[in-house]
Parts: C-alpha cells; structure tokens; sequence
C-alpha cells in the first residue's frame, strides 16, 4: 500500500528589523508663544523598534533659528500608545537636556504584528516659551532602543 501526503512550506517569519524612523508627519507646524503644548509643535514618529527591545527614547538638539534658541530641556516631550505607561500626553517623557536620553519608555504593544519588529508610532510636542522670536527654527534628533 502507498500513501501519499502534501507538505506545505511556509516561509518563516523574519523578525531581525534593525531600528529605524520610517516617517514623520508634521501635525502641527505654526505654534503660539504662549508656553504651552496645545499650542505648539507637534510631530508623529513612525518607527520600527527590534522586537526584542522594550525600551526605546528619544533625545533632541536646541531648536535654533539664527541666533535664537528654544531650549530642548523641559520644552519637548513624547508618548506612544504602544507603552501602558506612557501612551498620552498627561504621562509623556519630557526631555530633560539638549542631546540627551531622558528616561526610557517601556513598549508593550505593537501596530503590525505582521511586519518585523515592533512598530510604534511616537507624538512628539514642543511648547514654546512666552517671549520666543517668531522664526523657522530647527533641530537635529535621536532615537533608542534596548538602552
């Protein structure tokens, strides 16, 4: 007697994603004076985090724009909906230094469990102080993970 059976052969999911920001969309991009988040700049993240690292941060430059300066320092913070902890703007990380790593945020989800790594998406909001020069002001930024 002969028997014959069919093997289906999937290939294996691959989940060796590196870190990576795979896009940014500017939410807000005229901010008010006025020393407050609501009112300024805000930016969503789009980043590829290596599954096997938890915790991930962020850390900014001052925003200058000629010769003046918003100071990075208690004047930008960020949240994600992929941390318990962390997920809303109420208990956001605030940035505690210019080029500097603040407190890691811990992930705990993942948009698309279906593509490698883990995907998160990171609202970043900068206030601006009371009295700051109107200006197109920039800054350079930095992302971490398994730190």
């Amino acid at each position: 007697t002969e028997e014959t059976r069919t093997v289906i052969v999937e290939e294996a999911f691959d989940d060796t994603a590196t870190l990576v920001v795979t896009g940014i969309d500017a939410v807000r991009t005229f901010a008010i004076a006025d020393n407050t988040f609501e009112n300024g700049w805000a930016w969503t993240f789009h980043v590829t985090v290596p599954t096997s690292e938890t915790d991930f941060a962020m850390k900014f430059d001052d925003f200058i724009s000629g010769a003046n300066t918003l100071l990075a320092a208690t004047n930008i913070r960020y949240y994600t909906a992929q941390s318990s902890l962390h997920s809303a703007a109420e208990t956001a990380v605030t940035i505690i230094g210019a080029n500097t790593y603040p407190t890691s945020i811990i992930l705990d989800d993942d948009l698309s469990a279906n593509t490698a790594g883990r995907q998160i998406d990171v609202v970043v909001e900068t206030r601006v102080p009371s009295g700051t020069p109107g200006g197109s002001y920039g800054t350079s930024y930095g992302v971490a993970s398994g730190i």
